[in-house]
């Protein structure tokens, strides 16, 4: 004989005893519910911005896929957004981030400099690449600018396996939150920081809406092309 059978022969019996069995049961299909976590659809959201905040932050990746042809696999690619928050100019490891003003900034394989360079990504985007970014946001505040700049002060300079996937990834989780840390592997990817950001919050990237001048900083100076600046 099942629960229903019991709880309808009391019924029958005696509907005040009835009543109470109906309630005993109803409160406990309150505790089990309450009981069981509900998983969310999205699990993580990045907060919004505080008072002391001065940069909107975005970590970027494209696996660009379209790009590998034949017997050519392209890996991808990975990079920061930093988008000026306030009416003065900031430093971003030398670079002079304009007021309310944007710059892209990854690590390159190029001759002139192995390391660091601003706003290469805007202008291959206008160009047709970069078609399948994702991104992933955080507010920085002056302190935590400051963690940054040390950091690409200590880390200007790129290698197989110091590539951008690798040190993209170590600058996010540098300011991040504990719950918002990617997981590192010894072998950093576009595609691998893809799979952690849609960990948090999936994100197609809305695009530039300028193309900067493409930059990179080496003995306190900016070298622009065939242009050196500062210093």
């Amino acid at each position: 004989m099942n629960c229903t059978d019991t709880a309808l022969r009391i019924y029958r019996n005696n509907r005040e005893e009835c009543k109470i069995v109906r309630f005993i049961i109803f409160a406990a299909v309150i505790f089990l519910l309450a009981a069981v976590p509900i998983k969310c659809e999205k699990e993580y959201s990045i907060g919004g911005r505080k008072d002391d905040d001065i940069i909107r932050l975005s970590i970027c990746a494209d696996d660009c896929r379209e790009e590998s042809k034949n017997l050519l696999i392209s890996l991808g690619h990975a990079f920061i957004k930093a988008e000026n928050l306030t009416e003065r100019s900031l430093d971003i490891h030398g670079y002079e981030l304009q007021p309310y003003g944007f710059a892209t900034f990854s690590w390159w394989a190029v001759d002139a400099h192995f390391g660091i360079w601003f706003n290469i990504e805007p202008s291959y985007k206008a160009s047709g690449r970069y078609k399948n970014i994702r991104s992933l946001s955080m507010y920085i505040n002056e302190s935590e600018l400051a963690l940054l700049n040390n950091y690409m002060a200590e880390n200007d300079s790129y290698s197989p396996l110091g590539n951008c996937a690798k040190h993209v990834a170590e600058c996010w989780n540098l300011l991040a939150e504990p719950s918002e840390k990617m997981d590192m592997r010894f072998i950093m990817t576009p595609t691998y920081i893809i799979s952690q950001t849609d960990k948090f919050e999936e994100s197609t990237f809305a695009g530039f809406d300028s193309c900067p001048d493409i930059a990179f900083i080496k003995d306190g100076k900016t070298h622009y092309f065939g242009m050196v600046t500062g210093g």
